[in-house]
């Protein structure tokens, strides 16, 4: 039987006071929210908003390319793409990607996920561990590269790749993260609050994600050269014009649509996570473990199983080609340093900024609880990469003497949008519990450190991941000049069966950090993360 918590205790997850007191220093948390909110638009101005301006801007210029000249400036750049089939059988290319992607990682994943929550602990724990490794271990070039070899070396043949081959290749990821995902919103609705409303909103926030990531489909389609005209997709037609053809004029009109329509999928998102009240509880401990149901358990262990087996079957290219020689005329400490440095400085300044927004928003709270509106500013640029505005920043890149620099792969995601929103979650969920504490009578110096002791280990991943997604960006590399995928791509450009030391793209040392970062987060913090909406 519950009882009210004491002044010493935190309040069980979704049980606050009534009517919790406003926080003291009312202004000084107002004037100190909007400063930290400012940080945070500037680095998106900087990063996003600029560089979005400047596309438009270059949409309408004469599209001058490598044969010639090309339509007129004006409006006749948009006309001479929308005019044509190529661009848009380029988007209907992708719908086994989507669908795909969106049926593995909302549907089946929180499924699974269903089975699995009410199959004891251990098999959750399992289930975290198996798909906290699955997203982490994931490196779509030296994957894709992998398997065109493997369909090389075998008697499928080069043309039998296809973006279906992609969608297989992603699937583990894709689930892993849906699992997590759905564990979370699962764990968010045990008590008194029915936890459907919460799986129902992360699954409609990871289609979001999907969707527009499978748009922004690259890595395969650059590397294997599948599909080809005229379907090639988006992000490949916009390489295709801009930096093949040089018809910028073009290109840039493509990536301005493509722009219009993740600004689309991001204001939906964000309207959804605002609407929703979507917020992260960190509970003080892991709740009490459910017994083993033999029917949820059985099935959630066999369908755990099948997902780690085709998992591994689909990395089996990968693994068996990590290890052995590169070709002598790479240096392989320079391009692991040129991959993984330059990006972990952009991790540190889009962590950092969108740490400040993400407590301006969700802890101090400038609007009171009217706060999450302050996402959208934001929201357009939420499932944004770096291809659409890869135009424009190769322009900066080039004005500033930079391409084929040090300075110059330093990727310009001077803030982590996504990550914005998990942290305002966060830092919305651990606030209502802070004031709950003091509210009850605890000291200030105890609610304070239970916020930050809560909220350390998502930082930490987040910015993990982070790092891990600018160092696997593969649109960013081809643009700024880094050589890891160049020396990667050698056993597909001479059509070796042969290829080795596919692991430079991503050292064994560092994955195996990362991996066991992942366990020990699955462990010991991930069974104490919960997803919640509503009041």
């Amino acid at each position: 039987m519950s009882h009210p918590p004491t002044p010493n205790e935190q309040a069980p997850p979704g049980q606050h006071p009534p009517q919790t007191p406003p926080s003291p220093n009312h202004g000084l948390r107002i004037g100190l929210g909007l400063g930290l909110l400012a940080l945070a638009l500037l680095a998106t101005v900087i990063a996003y908003l600029l560089p979005t301006l400047r596309t438009v801007t270059m949409s309408f210029e004469e599209s001058a390319g490598f044969f010639g000249e090309g339509p007129p400036d004006g409006t006749e750049n948009y006309s001479d793409v929308l005019g044509g089939t190529g661009f848009l059988q380029g988007f209907a290319s992708l719908t086994p990607v989507i669908l795909g992607t969106v049926v593995t990682g909302a549907v089946i994943a929180p499924l699974v996920a269903w089975c699995v929550h009410n199959a004891g602990s251990g098999t959750r724990m399992a289930a975290r561990i198996v798909g906290g490794i699955a997203v982490i271990v994931f490196a779509p070039a030296a994957m894709t590269i992998a398997e065109v070899v493997e369909h090389l070396a075998g008697d499928r043949g080069y043309a039998d790749l296809s973006l279906n081959s992609w969608t297989m290749l992603i699937s583990g990821m894709v689930f892993g993260a849906g699992i997590l995902v759905a564990l979370a919103a699962f764990r968010g609705g045990e008590g008194t609050v029915k936890p459907t409303r919460a799986v129902v909103t992360a699954a409609g926030l990871t289609a979001f994600a999907l969707v527009a990531a499978s748009l922004q489909t690259f890595t395969f389609p650059y590397i294997s050269g599948f599909p080809s005209p005229p379907g090639m997709t988006p992000l490949s037609s916009i390489f295709n014009d801009g930096f093949r053809l040089f018809a910028f004029g073009s290109a840039s009109a493509k990536a301005t649509i493509l722009l219009a329509i993740l600004a689309v999928l991001g204001i939906g998102a964000a309207l959804l996570f605002i609407l929703t009240r979507t917020r992260i509880e960190i509970s003080p401990g892991p709740g009490s473990p459910k017994s083993f149901n033999v029917g949820a358990g059985v099935s959630g262990i066999l369908l755990l199983a099948l997902f780690a087996a085709g998992t591994l079957v689909n990395l089996l290219p990968w693994l068996t080609r990590l290890t052995g020689p590169v070709e002598s005329r790479f240096n392989e400490t320079e391009l692991m340093i040129d991959t993984w440095a330059p990006p972990l400085i952009t991790t540190a300044i889009a962590i950092t900024t969108a740490l400040a927004g993400g407590f301006a928003i969700g802890a101090l709270r400038p609007l009171g609880d009217g706060s999450r509106w302050l996402l959208l500013p934001f929201a357009p640029w939420l499932f944004v990469t770096s291809g659409p505005l890869a135009l424009a920043n190769y322009e900066s890149l080039a004005e500033a003497e930079a391409l084929f620099t040090f300075q110059g792969l330093i990727p310009r995601a001077w803030i982590a949008v996504p990550a914005l929103f998990v942290f305002t979650a966060l830092f919305w969920g651990l606030e209502d519990r802070r004031r709950s504490m003091t509210a009850l009578g605890a000291p200030a110096s105890k609610a304070n450190g239970a916020f930050a002791a809560a909220a350390w280990p998502l930082v930490a991943l987040v910015g993990m991941i982070v790092w891990l997604v600018h160092a696997q960006d593969t649109a960013w590399q081809m643009l700024a000049g880094d050589q890891t995928v160049n020396a990667l791509m050698q056993g597909v450009h001479t059509f070796y069966t042969e290829v080795s030391g596919l692991s430079i793209g991503y050292p064994i040392p560092l994955m195996v950090f990362f991996a066991a970062a992942m366990v020990l987060a699955a462990v010991f913090y991930l069974p104490r993360v919960g997803i919640r909406v509503g009041r």
